[in-house]
Parts: structure tokens; sequence; C-alpha cells
């Protein structure tokens, strides 16, 4: 669900009724940072814009908070779920080492770990929800930047409230957002965040995303 940043106000109460903030280190705000890894010719990137139901990525998530860093295997299946497998690692490394190597030839076996390279870097803002009694989550992201060689891009006031299930559903966070007006869309950071920082990647399919959140920007800006 996209909208901007001064909407998180608004967009929160109502829900605390059933779900529960998140803390670490004791705030309930978090920055994240991550950086990817890909294939010199951007293998994860193309499979995305592709549109295989089956993706993977492959990053370092670094969480500034509670000073850890996990190396991480994303996969999103064509049924739409997500699943993650990691490692804790003592930092976020530019040239994978022997252990973060072996972790990725492991759940990856048809890419070797020795053709990955380091590219972009995404940094925000994260807020964190559970619900009570049960497994969703939900996420409200905002602040967010990204890097990649000497480019840099803001996503300008946009802000991602991404809900986290276990079986697709209408939940209490999903009507509520829904009935205030905020709309669901397909949007990844990684792919778009690469498709503005590398004009030479292809990037048609993440074109109506980039669209809807310069829209929303300077739809912002007059606010």
């Amino acid at each position: 669900f996209l909208t901007s940043y001064s909407r998180i106000p608004d967009l929160l109460p109502g829900l605390q009724n059933h779900y529960n903030a998140i803390e670490a280190a004791g705030s309930v705000v978090a920055p994240y940072k991550t950086l990817y890894f890909d294939t010199e010719d951007f293998a994860f990137y193309r499979m995305h814009h592709r549109g295989f139901g089956n993706r993977v990525k492959v990053r370092y998530r670094h969480y500034p908070c509670t000073d850890t860093t996990f190396l991480e295997v994303k996969r999103k299946s064509n049924k739409g779920f997500t699943s993650k497998e990691r490692i804790m690692t003592d930092g976020v490394r530019l040239n994978l080492d022997s252990e973060s190597r072996e972790f990725l030839n492991r759940q990856l076996p048809e890419i070797p770990a020795s053709t990955l390279k380091s590219g972009a870097r995404i940094e925000y803002t994260r807020l964190g929800f559970i619900a009570k009694g049960g497994n969703e989550r939900f996420s409200v992201d905002f602040n967010m930047k990204a890097y990649f060689r000497d480019a840099e891009v803001s996503f300008g006031k946009l802000a991602i409230f991404e809900v986290k299930q276990d079986a697709m559903r209408t939940t209490p966070v999903v009507a509520h957002l829904r009935e205030r007006g905020v709309r669901e869309e397909s949007v990844s950071k990684y792919c778009t965040a690469l498709s503005l920082l590398n004009p030479l990647l292809r990037s048609n399919l993440f074109k109506p995303a980039i669209r809807r959140i310069q829209k929303i920007d300077n739809e912002a800006a007059y606010q």
C-alpha cells in the first residue's frame, strides 16, 4: 500500500486494538540498511522484470539499533508468498567471505556465489507492528534512499505499508487502509531503485510504480 509520509499519523489510529508496535533497543522507530547482491548481468533484477513468478534476492540487512547483520536469501513464489533463509554475520561485506559463499551455494546451487557482486544499497526507516494473538505483521517504511556506484536517489515523501501474511486475506489493517483510499500496488524497492539508478537496464515493468511514487511525492509537496 503506497501513500505519503504525511498520512502516517492519520492512518495508524484505529489499529491499536488489533496490533502491537515492535520495539528494537527500546525504540519503535528503526533504521534499516540493505546491500543487495546480483550477478554481473543483473540476473535477479531481470528475473523480476521478465515477470517470473518465482524470484530471488540476495542481500545483507543491517539493523543499526541492535548492531546486528544478516545475510539473506529472499524468495517469492508464483503464489505470491515470501520466505527467507539467513545467517548472522559480523557485518556488511562488499566481498563475500567463505562462510557466506558456502551459505549461498547451499541456498542457490544454480547460481555460484562467486558470480555475485555487491550493488545497490537501500536505506530507510521502519515502524513495525504484529497482530495481537496472531502472526500477521505489517510495516511502514519511509525516508527511503538508494545508492548504486556514484548515483543516488531519494524516494521523497513515499511511505510503504507492507502487510505480511501466511495466507492472503482481508485483515483489520488491510480493510483499514482500503477504507481510507490507500491503493494496493506492486512494487519492489530493489528493482525500483535500480531502474532509477542504472539507466542501462530495461525498466518498462517498473515504470507504473515509478510514476505512482513520483505522483505521491508531487502531491505531498502541495499539501
